[in-house]
């Protein structure tokens, strides 16, 4: 599947067989691709903000960790996870957790043997200059 990554989704599912319906709440934030700031002679463009997603999936583990790094230049503006379990119990996310230059996701089965792949997302932004100095 291709993904453009111009949105955000959050999903939970219900774990073990059991039906139990939940309210589920995201949040996303955003910016705006080029930035300005005030002059005499009116707003003159500063930079130019350029967004990246590095996405990687790990092993099928029962207990999946997966670590995400940037490129140089990017400083890092978001994270995720997605368990891609089958028809079993699953994986449980329990770890989402940004570093430095990254972002790491784990997930783990519970309630009975279920091994998953995750994947891992870290969003990145860097700020090209444009305009004069």
């Amino acid at each position: 599947m291709t993904r453009n990554y111009t949105s955000w989704r959050a999903e939970s599912k219900d774990h073990a067989g059991a039906f139990d319906p939940a309210v589920l709440t995201s949040y996303a934030l955003s910016i705006k691709r080029t930035l300005t700031r005030s002059s005499p002679t009116g707003p003159i463009d500063v930079g130019q903000i350029i967004s990246k997603v590095f996405t990687d999936t790990s092993s099928t583990l029962s207990h999946p960790r997966m670590a995400v790094a940037l490129e140089d230049g990017y400083v890092l503006s978001g994270g995720g996870a997605e368990v891609q379990y089958g028809n079993g119990f699953g994986n449980l996310l329990w770890d989402l957790e940004p570093y430095v230059n990254g972002f790491t996701a784990a997930s783990k089965d519970h309630g009975g043997p279920d091994a998953c792949p995750i994947q891992t997302y870290a969003m990145g932004v860097q700020l090209v200059p444009i305009g004069p100095r």
